[in-house]
């Protein structure tokens, strides 16, 4: 997977991925075996957990502000990621399905085609 990133703010984040076992976020509960939606109690947790998160060599991504930064990783195929956003300064994560994030909004927004904006 390669992927360009660019930041634009005073905070600084880092950008990794998640597997999600459907195109609604769906994550499995690495405690329980449970599959956990958006919206469900756990859901962040279950995602920030180390069996979900996705860990290979260079798939934590950071920009400085200002920068633009290129990165690639390999990642298994016929799996579905998505992105979730840590913003060390403020210690906020933003996940991109709206129903996981703390304001029940979403921060992600596609600006083109693989191209998305936070």
């Amino acid at each position: 997977m390669a992927i360009t990133m660019c930041r634009s703010a005073g905070y600084s984040s880092t950008l990794r991925f998640y597997e999600v076992l459907d195109r609604n976020g769906s994550v499995q509960d690495p405690a329980s075996g449970t599959r956990l939606s958006p919206s469900s109690p756990g859901y962040r947790q279950a995602v920030l957990s180390a069996p979900n998160l996705l860990s290979v060599a260079g798939s934590r991504l950071s920009a400085a502000d200002g920068k633009v930064a290129s990165f690639s990783f390999q990642v298994t195929g016929g799996k579905l990621f998505a992105p979730v956003l840590m913003v060390q300064d403020t210690q906020q994560t933003f996940f991109s399905y709206g129903a996981a994030n703390s304001d029940g909004l979403s921060h992600f927004d596609g600006i083109g085609p693989n191209a998305y904006g936070i």
